[in-house]
């Protein structure tokens, strides 16, 4: 079974519609990193959860890495580190490097940011 953290900075509606997505996958177990506080959470969502990690800002690449280690400490093993919006893409090709995480490391992830890069 994939143990996958999904960063999420803020609850907000959209957000939780991919949350929700990600729950419905079948035989994934789904950890959460966010900024706002758990008691935030849909309790439909919150009660599916393998994991959560609040962290100090949910965009910098430090937070999230000691959020994804909150995780696993909580749910296991983590096999992928996932996240919706597209700034962040680097901070999360970050966690995945400085971790070992398999998924697109940050040089990649930058290349698509930065539009002097992609050229």
């Amino acid at each position: 079974m994939p143990h996958v953290v999904f960063c999420v900075p803020f609850f907000r509606e959209a957000s939780m519609r991919f949350v929700r997505g990600i729950l419905d996958l079948p035989g994934v177990r789904v950890a959460l990193v966010t900024q706002d506080h758990r008691s935030a959470l849909p309790a439909e969502v919150d009660r599916r959860l393998a994991g959560h990690w609040q962290v100090k800002d949910g965009l910098d690449g430090d937070a999230l890495v000691e959020g994804v280690r909150g995780c696993a400490g909580q749910m296991g093993r983590v096999d992928r580190v996932v996240g919706m919006l597209e700034q962040l893409q680097v901070p999360l090709g970050y966690v995945r490097d400085r971790l070992g995480i398999e998924g697109m490391g940050e040089a990649v992830a930058r290349n698509f940011r930065e539009k002097s890069l992609m050229k």
